[in-house]
């Protein structure tokens, strides 16, 4: 077994490189090209780098322009149901960002297309801003036209996971 830092460093291992003992992450742009590198912190040294941050006298307003950055990085989504209906109510849309762990859950009457886009328009672009990136399974309700359309419009880029495997 081995510790969560340990196996998502291992996940990236193609995009970690080492520069004078230093471990970086590269980033790369649609061409294969790297565009920057994040220092990646030692799971010792990142309470103290985030105090350093935030110990000055504008650290309340460092906090609130990095948290609107982070919450807008990536969130998973997924309709879990059905569900004994209560209120006409079936499903739930659930939405979690993939940083902050902050979860989003939505009762909802149907999982089409439609009310799936609806709910990701008024829970999470509207609230908290288009993000980067949603991760998803291959539900047709994730896979339909006019959510890629909405995708397309927000400038967000999907990621998929496979079908079946919570």
């Amino acid at each position: 077994m081995c510790s969560p830092m340990l196996r998502a460093l291992w996940q990236q291992f193609d995009s970690l490189l080492l520069i004078g003992g230093v471990l970086y992450r590269s980033f790369y742009n649609e061409s294969a090209i790297v565009t920057h590198y994040q220092l990646v912190l030692p799971s010792e040294m990142k309470v103290s780098f985030l105090n350093l941050i935030h110990s000055d006298a504008a650290g309340r307003l460092i906090y609130a322009m990095c948290m609107q950055h982070v919450i807008r990085r990536a969130w998973g989504i997924d309709l879990i149901g059905p569900f004994p209906p209560s209120y006409g109510y079936t499903y739930k849309f659930t939405a979690i960002c993939l940083f902050s762990k902050y979860g989003i859950c939505v009762p909802i009457r149907n999982k089409e297309a439609s009310t799936v886009a609806r709910v990701i328009v008024d829970y999470i672009f509207l609230t908290h801003g288009p993000c980067f990136h949603i991760l998803s399974d291959l539900g047709p309700e994730f896979q339909a036209e006019l959510v890629s359309e909405i995708f397309k419009i927000f400038d967000v880029k999907r990621l998929k996971t496979s079908g079946y495997r919570p």
